[in-house]
């Protein structure tokens, strides 16, 4: 019974600060959509975890349970040894003290290779481990968590597009924000996607108020835990969304007649100023790293038997083959859910998802008339996505991961399509944005 309650009581005092906060009233949604997401994203979070309980391979593999179990390694050293707890928690290793008898315990300690870039494994290690002392060793506590977090993301990024769609109105971007099915799963358990969309949330919340001339305090802060969060889990994102941000906001602030044009000088002043810092720093080489991770990913899916013929061709052995070979990673990126490496109910499913995304761009792309008060906006989604799904085709060989990996520039892609579509949904989901019609 009391492994029920715990998780119970975390779950329900949430549904009643949804119903209470201001943060959560100035979403642009009633209070009972809100609940109704919040409650469809921990199910999700529940049937990850029946499918990862029941299934062998997953047990074994879920990055979820394994940083579950290596936080446990590092919270009982607490009661052991605390002077070994503070080292694996900050890092500062002052004494020098012996941590093998524990790192060998995490699987998630060690990357299998270096790739000289931060590991934020060790991140999500961590905040399980003081997860610990708030859920008594409850995985589920945890999934709960994992969920109020990343909904507080969603719900950023939806008053992003909320404050600057059209009429105030796009029910495919809600859609897309709160019922996409990947999105749904990946982002209902404590990964590292969960804790990117609560980061990004941060990110696009500053963002927005200081483009739209705001730079009160909460909107600086906001930006700058978005950066300090995104530094730490995923850097290659912040790489992405910094000078993407930067034109954004200055489109926005100077309502630039050609914002494409910012995007093309600040995307690259920012690759001659790495350029310029590779000169000086010879071990800053980003493209060195974009091939070690290709070489790793690609060598082991080869071992391993993953590789499908249009994956087999991706890798690549230098920068200008990594240009060369750039259309043929966004093709994969696209459609790697149509070739996974085992069929089964859950591969079918992705496929399905994925055919049924695909069908629904081709007919946006259809219906698109950018307007002038738009451009800046879907020019900034379209770019995000196609860069994020870029890298993520040139890094990723598995259909499973890409999935995964392309929740968050999903959400991206189909905004930035369906904003100059305009696409509306008039009788059920305006309802969800008329919070004074459904209280």
């Amino acid at each position: 019974m009391p492994e029920i309650l715990l998780p119970a009581g975390y779950f329900a005092g949430f549904l009643i600060l949804i119903y209470y906060l201001a943060f959560f009233k100035d979403s642009g949604l009633p209070w009972k959509w809100l609940m109704f997401f919040f409650i469809l994203k921990v199910m999700a979070g529940e049937a990850a975890f029946l499918i990862y309980s029941y299934h062998e391979y997953f047990i074994d593999t879920s990055d979820a349970f394994r940083f579950f179990r290596d936080g446990r390694v590092i919270y009982d050293s607490f009661f052991h040894e605390p002077k070994a707890f503070f080292a694996l928690m900050s890092g500062f290793n002052p004494t020098h003290l012996d941590l093998s008898s524990y790192t060998n315990l995490m699987p998630s300690w060690f990357r299998s290779y270096d790739s000289g870039v931060f590991n934020d494994s060790r991140t999500i290690v961590r905040l399980n481990a003081l997860l610990y002392f708030l859920s008594k060793g409850s995985f589920h506590v945890h999934l709960i968590i994992a969920n109020i977090l990343s909904f507080i993301g969603l719900i950023n990024i939806y008053g992003f597009f909320h404050d600057r769609m059209p009429s105030g109105r796009n029910n495919l971007v809600l859609l897309a924000v709160f019922m996409l099915p990947s999105l749904l799963f990946w982002g209902s358990i404590f990964s590292k996607e969960a804790l990117a969309i609560f980061a990004t949330g941060f990110f696009f919340y500053g963002t927005g108020k200081i483009s739209a001339r705001s730079t009160c305090p909460k909107a600086v802060i906001s930006l700058i835990l978005g950066i300090s969060m995104l530094m730490i889990l995923k850097v290659y994102l912040l790489c992405l969304l910094v000078p993407l941000g930067l034109s954004f906001i200055f489109n926005e602030r100077n309502h630039s007649v050609y914002p494409l044009s910012t995007y093309f000088i600040l995307l690259t002043g920012f690759l001659l100023a790495a350029i310029m810092v590779h000169l000086f720093v010879p071990s800053f080489e980003p493209a060195r790293w974009l091939l070690q991770k290709q070489k790793d990913f690609f060598t082991f899916a080869r071992i391993n038997d993953n590789l499908n013929f249009l994956s087999a061709m991706i890798p690549s052995s230098g920068i200008f083959s990594l240009i060369v070979k750039s259309p043929l990673a966004l093709l994969w990126s696209l459609t790697a859910l149509f070739f996974p490496p085992v069929f089964n109910f859950w591969s079918v499913l992705a496929a399905i998802e994925n055919l049924f995304i695909l069908c629904l761009l081709i007919c946006l792309a259809g219906k698109m008339k950018i307007k002038k008060q738009h451009y800046n906006l879907v020019v900034f989604c379209l770019l995000f996505a196609l860069f994020d799904f870029l890298i993520i085709g040139l890094t990723t060989p598995y259909a499973g991961a890409i999935q995964r990996y392309r929740v968050i520039s999903m959400i991206f892609l189909i905004a930035g399509m369906s904003i100059p579509a305009e696409v509306n949904f008039p009788a059920l989901i305006n309802k969800m944005n008329n919070p004074a019609n459904t209280e």
